[in-house]
């Protein structure tokens, strides 16, 4: 498989087993693509581009409701998956179900897991849906279940998973 996605119950481990390998391999393998983090000054989650360091908020923290922006989604997000063809490893940190109305986003996302020279890692939310189901159904994708048990040695399957793919 040359695509894989990390999955499991919210705060087990899975950034941080998917960062933990990418600091370890960074200098050999430089990751384009994006990382998402929340924003807790603005109440609002961001997309960071790993390329170029720029941020956009995706969504916001509003009367106790996450709001998605599809719109950006499929602007800034679908520019940060376009800078990334062409590169050997491409980070999806994470998708979810805040991309459900993005179809610009979701075609850009299964262009890269079709594309021969790109090899995808990333974090998939447990159970977020269709578009998460379908990238979990592909031929060319292995989803890792992450638990307490096997997170600290999810870098190290990682790193072995990509060393084998020629």
């Amino acid at each position: 498989m040359k695509n894989i996605f990390l999955t499991g119950q919210k705060r087990v481990g899975k950034t941080t087993a998917l960062n933990a390998f990418l600091a370890e391999n960074a200098p050999d393998m430089p990751p384009a693509g994006f990382s998402t983090e929340w924003n807790a000054a603005h109440d609002c989650l961001q997309m960071t581009d790993l390329l170029t360091g720029k941020s956009a908020v995706i969504a916001r923290m509003s009367g106790g409701k996450l709001t998605a922006y599809p719109d950006v989604f499929d602007s800034f997000g679908v520019s940060v998956l376009c800078a990334a063809r062409g590169r050997p490893i491409v980070v999806m940190d994470e998708l979810g179900r805040l991309e459900k109305s993005s179809p610009a986003f979701h075609a850009a996302v299964f262009d890269l897991l079709a594309e021969p020279g790109c090899r995808v890692v990333g974090v998939l939310q447990q159970a977020s849906g269709q578009f998460t189901g379908k990238i979990a159904a592909l031929p060319n994708v292995r989803v890792i279940d992450v638990t307490e048990l096997n997170r600290n040695g999810i870098p190290a399957e990682l790193k072995t998973a990509f060393l084998n793919l020629k």
